[in-house]
């Protein structure tokens, strides 16, 4: 078979390239990464499609490769189209049937790829990418003859002799591996079948040994009973012993308790409820005092801090409101400085603008700039003054311009006047008489000489003087016709220019009467010298702007001072709230000469925040005497107590709320005060929480009592004590009186300890005497059981018969592996004498050609995994890790080449600067071969070195040449192949 055409679209860096009229041995030559091996997968994968994996380049867009192909034993022609991922599809050429790719070939994928596409990497033993199950596919593709079943034949021998060897091991003793557990039990059996036999006499002594064991096992278990129970008992005791010493502590602590009695009219359930409530009594009182002090040092007086404290309180609306428009008023005080700060820079611009639009002015004009009334109505008039006044001056100068015009074209008419008047008739007569005159005499005199010349000359002087005066009189009255024509239009001239001397002296008159409106307009705005109408527009136009700013900025400026003023009264009455907690506040604004400056406004705010705080430290100390005094009403009423008013001061009864005034403020009472006003009534309270706490504990003890004494029921009368009172035979009436009566018995824990390890040793002796008891009593029991003389008899026969049986199958199937296994060798062996002369026989060939003749032949191993080799002397080299790298791929080169040859139909070869370690001997036989292999077979060789390209023109056979460069193919000849690839060398 043998690729003609070949059209690569899309494959890696090959992309839309075509190769046509493929030769038997083509040649593809390019630098590394030039697209060689790519070029290669394109072949391999020709015929089988592009697998799914990361080996394969990707794709621009998509795969697409297309081959025209021919079946040279047919002469049969054939398209290959691969698209993609899916199947190549296949057609015969002028028919629509489809086959498929892969019978063309007539070989699976797996042999195409590593038989006819050799790469380096390929010649080897076991080539890169092949895993270990396809190494005996690889070896049957190699080998071929039918390799491919008998290549299994060794590793089932293997396999047979193993399980052979794990029955009966390697020579089949009896006494070994799977046969000797058998031989064994038949032996065993045999032995006890005779120790069966002597026994006769022992069998009723035993019988009598194992009666009294039993019995002695009997009174050992109830012996045990009975110490466990007692074992149990005293173990519940132990572990209750501390639980019945505290049981006994309290009934004698609770007799003599002093919160056995409480009086009726205390509230003792309040108990928890009160406790907490004088903590934050406490706290509060506390609190209070800290207020206190922090208000007294934010005043800087203590002993002003209750009055002024009063002031803060009563005023408190009042200061909450002005903090609350502090930010506010703040904001008009920055608008004002930003306004009076614009209004500064405003008034500075408009000078600047005055002293630029008139030199003259300055500061001191501004009140008669604020005099004048520029209105839109007269700005209009002076528009449409200007305006007038530059269509007259326009109007003007037109008129100027023709008038000049009319005078020169005057002055030009009358020069042409004169000019035509200068042809006279007369003159052209005379001219005409004197050229008759003259040509008739000099025609005469040459008569005389040349008749003919004479006769000539003179027709011709009177015919030219003739035509000369024809054409001459035709001029003169054109000359007259045009002197007509031109006085005509010097009239014309005439009355043109009477009438643009009237509209010149119309017009200078309206410009007169404009000019003294815009003299009157420039007296008035006070502009000295001459200036355009335009300019007297704009000047009057920003005079108006400017004016316009100025009453603007006089407005703003009366509306700031009336903010301000506004500010000032507030800021005022401000003043006069903090006069009444400071003194320096007295008189800030009130005074007519005093003025609301920085300084002031930012000591009235700071006098605001602070006084502030201050009015919310003194409502916060109001907020927690009220709280203080009805937490004093809530202990009273959680205790029960009454708070008796007699022998207190008048401060005290404030406290209670009896007094004059309904609750306790800051400003009633002093710290040092309120400490001897609560004196009291915290004692009270605390007499209170101490015998609650008594109460408490009384109940808390007495309720212990009864929670112990029904857990020491629940013990006494659990499952395990109940069984144990049971076993000992305790008659009671109460479940917890053996407890009593056992706690009784022992003066402190240690004792009971000291019993119950006593205990614990006397059960473990007797449970291994009854341990030992029961042992002699099963071995009695067996002794008797060997000693039945139809029951061992039985059994022995019994394990006799087992044995046999084991034994036979176990033989059996050694038999069955070792002959499976001789099977094997037979074949393998027969196969190998058959076959031997016969595989490999081309690549012996092929190998003797490479080597030179230094190797003659190529022989499987066993195995079939490798190769032995039989040098020239006839010597063997056992396998191929020993040969060189060179000689090593030479071998795997002939290897593949020979199966080559033997598989038809012949395929397309390629190879991939597989020769590199090739030395230059070796390389030149290599070359040959290939050449004598593209005689049947169509070879493809990809190279990046110039030599083999040179070998390859120096054989002689008949090759094609192809260049690639970064995906390109372009044909190319040997020759310059080898140059270009010299290149980069």
């Amino acid at each position: 078979m043998r690729i003609r055409r070949l059209y690569i679209g899309d494959f890696g860096i090959l992309r839309n390239q075509t190769l046509n009229d493929l030769k038997n041995l083509v040649v593809v030559g390019g630098c590394n990464r030039a697209g060689k091996s790519t070029f290669m997968q394109v072949l391999r994968y020709l015929g089988y499609g592009i697998p799914q994996n990361k080996s394969v380049p990707p794709a621009n867009v998509g795969y697409m490769i297309e081959a025209d192909v021919t079946q040279e034993e047919t002469q049969t022609d054939y398209h290959i189209r691969l698209s993609g991922y899916a199947e190549p599809v296949c057609t015969i050429a002028g028919q629509d049937k489809k086959i498929s790719a892969a019978s063309l070939y007539g070989l699976d994928q797996f042999t195409y790829h590593n038989l006819f596409t050799i790469s380096l990497e390929q010649l080897t033993r076991i080539p890169e990418g092949i895993k270990d199950k396809d190494v005996v596919k690889l070896q049957s593709a190699l080998l071929g003859a039918g390799l491919a079943d008998i290549a299994n034949i060794p590793g089932l021998e293997e396999k047979f002799l193993k399980y052979a060897a794990a029955i009966g091991g390697k020579d089949g003793n009896l006494t070994v591996k799977g046969f000797s557990s058998h031989v064994q039990k038949i032996r065993d059996g045999d032995r006890r079948k005779k120790a069966a036999l002597s026994q006769v006499d022992e069998y009723n002594n035993k019988q009598k040994l194992l009666s009294s064991l039993q019995e002695q096992e009997e009174s050992l278990r109830k012996l045990i009973q009975e110490l466990k129970a007692r074992q149990d008992i005293l173990e519940i005791v132990k572990s209750n012993y501390d639980t019945l010493l505290e049981l006994t502590g309290l009934d004698s602590l609770l007799e003599r308790h002093e919160g056995a009695c409480m009086p009726d009219n205390i509230r003792v359930e309040n108990h928890s409820a009160v406790e907490a409530a004088y903590k934050v009594f406490r706290d509060m009182k506390a609190g209070w005092l800290r207020q206190y002090e922090e208000l007294a040092a934010g005043i800087g007086n203590r002993e002003q801090a209750g009055s002024i404290a009063q002031l803060l309180v009563k005023h408190k609306d009042r200061l909450q409101s002005f903090y609350d428009r502090l930010s506010g008023l703040q904001e008009i005080w920055n608008s004002l400085e930003s306004i009076q700060y614009r209004l500064k820079e405003h008034n500075r611009q408009i000078i600047e603008r005055i002293s630029r639009l008139n030199a003259g002015w300055n500061r001191d004009n501004m009140n008669i700039l604020r005099g004048l009334r520029l209105d839109l109505i007269e700005e209009s008039c002076l528009m449409e003054a200007a305006g007038e006044y530059k269509s007259i001056e326009n109007k003007l100068n037109q008129v100027n311009l023709k008038l000049d015009e009319a005078n020169s074209k005057y002055d030009r008419l009358n020069g042409q006047v004169e000019e035509w008047q200068k042809n006279a008739p007369a003159a052209g007569l005379n001219l005409y008489l004197w050229a008759f005159a003259v040509s008739a005499a000099a025609g005469l005199a040459l008569w005389f000489i040349n008749p003919y010349i004479g006769l000539f000359l003179g027709l011709f002087g009177v015919l030219g003087s003739f035509l000369y005066v024809f054409i001459k009189g035709l001029g003169q009255k054109e000359a007259g016709l045009r002197l007509k024509e031109l006085k005509a239009e010097i009239t014309d001239c005439k009355t043109l220019q009477e009438k643009l001397a009237g509209e010149k002296e119309l017009l200078e008159k309206q410009m007169q009467a404009v000019d003294a409106y815009l003299s009157d307009v420039r007296n008035k705005l006070g502009i000295q010298g001459k200036i355009s109408p335009d300019g007297i527009l704009e000047y009057y136009r920003t005079l108006a702007d400017i004016t316009g700013r100025l009453r603007n900025l006089d407005s703003e400026k009366e509306e700031m001072e009336k903010k301000f003023r506004e500010l000032t009264e507030r800021v005022n009455e401000i003043a006069c709230v903090l006069s009444e907690f400071d003194s320096t506040f007295a008189g800030t604004l009130s005074e007519g000469d005093k003025q609301l400056t920085p300084d002031v406004w930012s000591e009235i705010q700071a006098g605001i925040k602070k006084w502030h705080g201050l009015m919310e430290k003194a409502v916060l100390l109001e907020n927690t005497a009220l709280q203080l005094q009805r937490e004093r009403d809530r202990l009273l009423q959680l205790s029960g107590l009454s708070y008796s008013l007699e022998g207190l001061s008048g401060s005290e009864q404030v406290l209670s709320g009896t007094g004059t005034e309904p609750y306790l403020l800051p400003a009633a009472v002093c710290p040092e005060d309120l400490d001897l006003e609560l004196s009291a009534f915290e004692r009270q309270i605390e007499d209170y929480l101490n015998l609650c706490k008594k109460r408490t504990d009384y109940l808390e003890k007495r309720s212990r009592k009864e929670f112990i004494r029904q857990s020491l029921e629940r013990a006494a009368s659990s499952e395990r004590a109940a069984k144990a009172a049971a076993v000992l035979d305790y008659q009671l009436n109460n479940p917890l009186e053996l407890f009593h009566k056992i706690y009784n018995q022992f003066p402190s824990k240690e004792f009971m300890e000291r019993e119950y390890a006593q205990a614990v040793r006397h059960i473990q002796n007797c449970e291994e005497q009854l341990e030992k008891c029961r042992e002699e009593i099963l071995k009695t029991k067996t002794q008797l059981e060997q000693l039945s003389m139809t029951e061992e008899l039985e059994y022995s026969h019994e394990m006799i018969r087992q044995g046999r049986t084991g034994l036979f199958q176990a033989s059996y199937q050694y038999a069955v592996w070792k002959a499976a296994a001789w099977l094997c060798s037979e074949i393998k062996n027969g196969f190998m004498n058959k076959m031997k002369d016969e595989l490999l026989h081309k690549a012996d060939g092929v190998l003797s050609q490479l080597t030179g003749g230094e190797y003659r032949r190529i022989l499987p191993k066993d195995d079939f995994k490798d190769f032995s080799f039989m040098l020239q002397d006839g010597s063997l080299q056992d396998n191929s890790s020993i040969l060189s790298r060179g000689t090593r791929e030479q071998v795997f080169l002939a290897v593949r080449l020979g199966r080559i040859l033997d598989i038809k139909p012949a395929l397309p070869v390629i190879i991939d600067d597989s020769f590199v370690n090739f030395d230059r001997a070796h390389l030149k036989q290599a070359v040959d071969i290939i050449c004598r292999l593209s005689q049947t077979h169509q070879v493809f060789i990809m190279t990046c070195h110039p030599h083999l390209v040179g070998m390859l023109m120096e054989n002689g056979c008949s090759a094609q040449y192809w260049r690639l460069v970064k995906g390109q193919f372009s044909p190319d000849k040997g020759l310059e192949l080898m140059k270009y690839l010299s290149s980069f060398s």
